[in-house]
């Protein structure tokens, strides 16, 4: 394994189940934001990193018969189970292979950069996919925001600390920028785009409840190599992850910051 190697395959055993409780936890705030931008029937639309596929599917819904959406991933096997005429699923990394230039009404992309070394590089050329007059919507991670409510035993509060350390340098071991989401605004600004608008979302959630599950598949996908870095122990992070269950435990989710602009022209 390189260090900059994504964390979170989909061939896991857990994986659709992780990725579609991220959906059911996001997706309200990303179909606020593309109504927003007002994607409209005939819309070609560009999602990458298409994940389960809740967002294409909508998408797909919204442009109708007319419109058309190209939906990505590296591994496009949640994505292949989508039955929309007008969606085209490819696989494709968007690291290292092209995107056509200046083909989409709309280009979006949610939880994808912030993987990614090559964040700065992918996010141009993401632009650059975008036709004159269209949008580019771009919805990333700042993980500052992420705590444990105090009022509860200090054992507990140090453990969420104790774990949640071995997250993030895990994470950064593995290329991600965990504020990411801080910079957006101003990388979006500077590619040129105009009618820039943002928003971010985040919110308490207490353990056993369904917006924990997100977050209790998320870590235990981490299980292994937080582990392996010798900051926490397997008994540890076993009960790290029981937090994720304990209704006793309030806390608070990542930001994720939606950032979106209209490329000059048309």
């Amino acid at each position: 394994m390189t260090d900059a190697e994504y964390l979170f395959d989909n061939e896991w055993k857990m994986a659709h189940e992780r990725v579609a409780a991220l959906e059911r936890d996001r997706d309200h705030a990303s179909i606020r934001c593309l109504e927003a931008i007002g994607v409209a029937a005939g819309w070609h639309c560009l999602e990458i990193g298409g994940g389960a596929g809740s967002i294409a599917a909508w998408l797909c819904r919204r442009v109708g018969p007319t419109g058309r959406v190209v939906a990505t991933d590296t591994n496009t096997r949640f994505l292949a189970s989508l039955d929309y005429p007008c969606l085209e699923v490819l696989t494709h990394d968007v690291v290292t292979e092209a995107l056509p230039t200046g083909a989409f009404d709309i280009v979006h992309t949610r939880a994808v950069l912030t993987h990614l070394p090559e964040a700065d590089s992918v996010l141009k050329k993401m632009a650059g996919a975008v036709k004159p007059g269209g949008w580019l919507l771009v919805e990333e991670m700042d993980f500052s925001t992420e705590a444990i409510a105090p009022g509860i035993d200090a054992g507990l509060i140090h453990l969420w600390n104790k774990g949640m350390r071995a997250v993030n340098l895990v994470q950064r071991q593995h290329g991600m920028d965990l504020i990411f989401g801080l910079r957006l605004y101003s990388m979006v600004r500077d590619l040129g785009f105009i009618s820039l608008a943002s928003e971010g979302q985040t919110c308490m959630f207490q353990g056993g409840g369904p917006r924990s599950e997100a977050y209790r598949l998320t870590m235990e996908q981490l299980q292994d190599p937080c582990v392996a870095t010798g900051e926490i122990n397997a008994q540890e992070f076993a009960d790290f992850l029981a937090l994720f269950s304990n209704s006793s435990c309030v806390m608070r989710q990542f930001l994720l910051m939606s950032v979106w602009g209209r490329r000059p022209g048309a």
